[in-house]
């Protein structure tokens, strides 16, 4: 039912028009320190004009998971999710970069927050969104309308690796590599989406665009930093699409990154081939025990498209854990949201390449 609450919460998400990019005061990206009931804990979260969304992990485990929330004035609520069936929540106030307030599980567990801006890394980036809005027929209740909604973070020329990160933020985005600013870029998406919606439409009377909701459309394309130390930094990019039917599709693809070494990291570069072949039994293993899967239960049984998980390219690397994420559709229905499966770096630890035990230390 969390799963199924987030993906309402995405579809909904967007309530003001803006005919420009942002930075500055209508968005930013901060990087928190403190703790959650004496756990230390790291954030990593970005606001655009109100809408919050991020990662945050308990700093012994290193396990990012999924931010969303929202900021009216100095009220800031967030939920974060690391499976189908848990979720935490955090409500306080945001004021002169302190974050405190009361924290909260489904297991009806509470405790006190202190959370404070990490000025020394937040101060580095800034946040560049844009925003827009259409609709078709004015004064009818549900007009076709399109949305588009793009951002990225954006690392100012004081951050160390910053030509690295911008370079892997427009490839990423397949934007051309000698922009030095992305601002521009996504309002000329923005206005050719609508454009576009507009052009689609251009026939479409007004009896028959009374049902607003299919002829509608929606982009969304938001960049952030899921995790980040000083050698590793994983890039997060949450994708939403609608184009008419009963839902959109969405999905969060990551980029595992070595600072120093200004390389991508793939799967090959952190394990070795015997541990790669050992993947499969130990996503099976830590899915189970995630999900609360009976060992007498197959996996197709507990919702799986089949018995097996293969790993996929799509993973975190933190010192922590390798965390796989599977887009839906990947390897479960749409309900199931997507599935996130975290191996301890432990349990890896026979496998990781020298190379990678150096960057996790």
């Amino acid at each position: 039912p969390h799963r199924m609450k987030r993906v309402l919460y995405i579809v909904l998400l967007g309530l003001l028009f803006l005919s420009q990019s942002y930075s500055g005061d209508k968005s930013w990206f901060k990087s928190f320190k403190g703790t959650i009931g004496g756990s230390a804990v790291t954030m990593n979260i970005l606001n655009y004009d109100g809408e919050i969304r991020g990662f945050y992990y308990y700093d012994k485990y290193s396990v990012p998971m999924y931010v969303m929330g929202n900021l009216k004035g100095d009220s800031l609520t967030l939920v974060a999710y690391l499976n189908s069936y848990d979720s935490e929540n955090l409500k306080g106030i945001l004021k002169n970069g302190n974050y405190t307030g009361e924290w909260t599980a489904d297991t009806n567990k509470t405790a006190a927050f202190q959370i404070k801006d990490n000025t020394s890394v937040s101060d580095q980036f800034e946040y560049v969104f844009v925003y827009g809005k259409k609709e078709l027929f004015e004064g009818m209740k549900y007009p076709p309308t399109a949305t588009y909604t793009e951002g990225s973070v954006w690392p100012g020329d004081e951050y160390e690796h910053f030509s690295f990160l911008r370079k892997q933020i427009l490839k990423d985005k397949r934007f051309p590599l000698s922009l030095q600013a992305i601002g521009g870029r996504m309002l000329e998406n923005k206005k050719a989406f609508i454009k576009d919606f507009l052009e689609m439409n251009k026939d479409l009377t007004r009896d028959e665009g009374m049902d607003g909701w299919s002829y509608s459309r929606e982009e969304q394309d938001i960049m952030t930093i899921a995790y980040m130390d000083k050698n590793i930094m994983v890039l997060s990019r949450i994708l939403y699409s609608y184009t008419g039917g009963a839902h959109g599709n969405y999905g969060t693809g990551y980029t595992c990154l070595d600072l120093n070494g200004q390389n991508v990291i793939k799967l090959n570069d952190v394990l070795t081939s015997q541990g790669i072949s050992k993947l499969s039994g130990l996503l099976e293993k830590n899915y189970r025990l995630q999900n609360d899967v009976d060992p007498k239960q197959s996996l197709q049984e507990a919702g799986l498209f089949e018995d097996t998980i293969k790993a996929n390219d799509n993973f975190l690397l933190t010192p922590g854990a390798l965390i796989f994420n599977y887009t839906p559709y990947e390897i479960a229905p749409y309900a199931a949201g997507e599935v996130m499966i975290y191996i301890p770096i432990s349990e890896l630890k026979a496998y990781l390449k020298p190379e990678i035990t150096k960057i996790l230390e």
